[in-house]
């Protein structure tokens, strides 16, 4: 048993929202998803990965993860719904496994409004095409379809590869082809920087424009981790290096923040000479909320109050928690300049939010994708994965964007289309030679 563990954490725990219970011994930590019909086992890991970030005061547990405080109430005992073992046959009912999509959705879903979604009609349009004869391809091309109307970027449903390959060959699953936005990214850094570096093979990239003007361009808002991924690795090689240090951390958010810090002091030290940074964004749709929060704390000048986020609990919310940040004393002092677009989604948009508040701060491109919320995961009774919104973000004047997204201040005639946006790049760059947004910082500072 761990030497710190503590006994009080020990029992059963029901969160303040998102839909979790608990079950905590000196080892392990069982989490279960529950509805008001409902209890599916999700997940379990060891307790000591999140011990240093758990208080318990008497009856309430408070568990710290990134930028976000989870509260839990004590439980007497494991509820009913989750001691019960669902047998195999009821696990994998098509209609079963609707219902509990459904009622989650409708326990802790916040933007049916926004989204101009009515559960209750998607519930009646829906619950008839399924029976127990469904079969697994025709289920998820259901609960898909369903979640599709949401259209939201935090919203998902995943089922086993084989199940979606059927779906794919009954012409039901639509096949979303990969824009290419890595050829114009390194045509990008090509045309503007003579001596590049990067972190991570392309996940930041950095340098100068000229003496005046450095170039950061950060492509994720994760996979920042140092795990020794350097320039002389294929990309084949740098992901399963990668890949292989991850699954062996013990605190892989941690491993991140550092990561992201440590670039980021290279970067400070390579430009600290210029009056003027670009920090590219268009290209990143998100990642972890604590590496987006990281990177802005070098570009703000005193701690303060950033934005305000609150999960939904039944008809009402839960306590506003304020999210704040402290400068680095080794902040930048010039002038910061966000390049953003439609393609900013996510942990990226938690960074544009920071920076909102920071007068000094210039936005340039498009709205950003307007999906703040994190993405609650979820599982159902047959396996099968998903995630929903469930969090309401907002700035310090109470103004919430989601959907709409963070406006820039110079707004740049993108299309909202991610194919045509990449076209009209690449088709400007090669005929000119010249980017649209980065030609407007080099334009003011003249």
């Amino acid at each position: 048993m761990n030497s710190q563990f503590n006994r009080s954490v020990e029992g059963f725990w029901q969160s303040q929202g998102y839909g979790w219970v608990l079950a905590i011994n000196n080892s392990t930590v069982q989490v279960f998803d529950i509805t008001q019909n409902s209890c599916t086992p999700n997940t379990s890991y060891p307790i000591s990965q999140i011990l240093q970030n758990i208080q318990v005061k008497e009856y309430e547990l408070i568990l710290k993860i990134g930028i976000t405080k989870y509260t839990f109430d004590r439980l007497p005992a494991l509820p009913n719904l989750c001691s019960k073992k669902l047998g195999k046959k009821i696990a994998n009912n098509p209609i079963y496994n609707f219902e509990v999509l459904w009622n989650t959705f409708n326990e802790h879903y916040v933007f049916f409004k926004e989204r101009n979604v009515n559960w209750l009609i998607s519930y009646e349009k829906y619950r008839k095409k399924v029976s127990k004869k469904t079969t697994e391809a025709q289920q998820y091309t259901i609960f898909r379809d369903m979640l599709n109307e949401l259209d939201d970027g935090h919203v998902s449903i995943d089922a086993p590869f084989e199940i979606i390959e059927r779906a794919r060959k009954m012409n039901i699953e639509d096949i979303k082809l990969e824009v290419p936005v890595s050829k114009f990214r390194n045509a990008l850094i090509a045309q503007y920087i003579k001596n590049p570096k990067a972190h991570n093979i392309s996940k930041t990239i950095w340098g100068k424009i000229n003496d005046k003007v450095g170039y950061v361009q950060i492509n994720a808002m994760s996979g920042q981790a140092d795990y020794g991924v350097d320039s002389t690795m294929t990309k084949k090689q740098a992901k399963t290096r990668y890949l292989d240090k991850l699954k062996s951390s013990v605190n892989p958010l941690t491993d991140e923040i550092d990561g992201v810090r440590k670039t980021m002091n290279s970067i400070l030290t390579d430009l600290k000479d210029t009056k003027h940074i670009i920090l590219d964004l268009r290209f990143n749709s998100g990642g972890y909320d604590s590496v987006a929060m990281e990177i802005l704390t070098y570009f703000i000048n005193k701690e303060m109050t950033l934005f305000t986020k609150k999960q939904r609990i039944k008809d009402s919310f839960g306590a506003k928690q304020f999210i704040t940040a402290r400068p680095k004393n080794n902040k930048y002092l010039g002038k910061l300049y966000i390049l953003q677009s439609h393609w900013s989604a996510s942990a990226t948009e938690i960074l544009l939010l920071g920076a909102l508040t920071q007068k000094e701060i210039q936005l340039i491109g498009s709205c950003s994708k307007g999906v703040f919320s994190d993405a609650l995961e979820k599982k159902l009774p047959n396996g099968w994965e998903f995630s929903l919104s469930n969090e309401i973000y907002q700035d310090t004047n109470e103004e919430c964007y989601e959907v709409t997204g963070v406006s820039p201040h110079l707004e740049l005639d993108y299309p909202l289309n991610e194919k045509q946006w990449y076209t009209k790049l690449m088709t400007i760059l090669k005929e000119s030679g010249k980017d649209e947004a980065i030609e407007s910082v080099l334009n003011q500072i003249k």
